[in-house]
């Protein structure tokens, strides 16, 4: 085994398990209390990294409430550890993640997602490799990803768009995403058809998008992440972007509006079936 992975294959193995619900059932547990407002900085950063997919997810489950209840749900925390708490196939998995691994993994200077100083974001960042290993023992330093079909925060069903996905204008101001192939619409109340899977849906969802350039001289891809949700409070739909100097606007208002990579879509809700997409 890669020794960079030996932590994170114990808490997976751990979770696995299920040993912490035993050992740790009787230890004294409290939910997360955290508030993020617009120009908050800790998910931020100064330049673009890899810590951008998830700074870019985690900033519309904060600002969405019907998500931010859902998601700090499901996270605890002890005075040594943190424990991220979710039910998959009539089984329930806690990810222990000890605060000293915390530190440990962000001192490891090939690591990217841990660029921000606070403690709550470095813990999410040790989960998403957990995550990753659990699904499919390998950790991903680089960067959140959905996998195998589910999402990290919900563990529900995932979508995926199109690639080359474009932010477009229709009518009466509706956005709409232009892939290679398909259309997306984002509706005024909050819901989202999708084209491609001839599906509409109703909930509170978050769309993923990348752009990536290929890097000649390292001989690697490098890329960006942003997001895209509609704010429940203001009735709007915005486009976050963690670099400092853009971070939180609405969708037209975007600095970037064609992305390259594939474009996908995590959250909370119901799909129906639609005739017309």
């Amino acid at each position: 085994m890669n020794p960079l992975n030996r932590g994170i294959a114990d808490i997976v193995n751990e979770a696995v398990s299920n040993a912490s619900l035993q050992l740790y059932q009787d230890c004294i547990r409290s939910h997360i209390v955290i508030d993020i407002i617009e120009d908050d900085c800790f998910l931020k950063t100064d330049k673009e990294s890899s810590a951008c997919s998830l700074h870019s997810v985690l900033h519309p489950i904060l600002r969405i409430p019907e998500l931010k209840n859902r998601f700090m749900k499901s996270v605890e925390k002890s005075d040594d550890n943190y424990f991220f708490v979710f039910n998959h196939k009539s089984n329930k998995l806690v990810f222990r993640i000890p605060i000293s691994h915390i530190r440990d993994e962000k001192d490891k200077g090939e690591n990217k997602l841990f660029h921000s100083n606070n403690e709550f974001v470095l813990a999410c960042g040790v989960y998403l490799l957990s995550f990753c290993y659990y699904h499919i023992k390998f950790v991903d330093r680089i960067a959140y990803q959905v996998i195998l079909g589910v999402d990290a925060f919900f563990w529900e069903k995932a979508y995926e768009i199109d690639h080359g996905v474009e932010i477009l204008e229709g009518n009466d101001h509706q956005p709409i995403l232009k892939g290679t192939k398909t259309m997306s619409y984002l509706h005024q109340d909050g819901s989202i058809t999708l084209s491609s899977h001839n599906i509409r849906l109703e909930g509170f969802y978050i769309i993923i998008l990348g752009h990536y350039k290929y890097n000649e001289e390292q001989k690697i891809r490098i890329g960006h992440a942003t997001t895209i949700y509609f704010d429940t409070e203001k009735h709007s739909w915005y486009h976050f972007n963690c670099r400092r100097d853009i971070g939180e606007t609405k969708i037209f208002n975007s600095v970037q509006k064609q992305f390259n990579s594939l474009a996908q879509i995590i959250g909370v809700g119901t799909e129906s079936r639609i005739s017309n997409p």
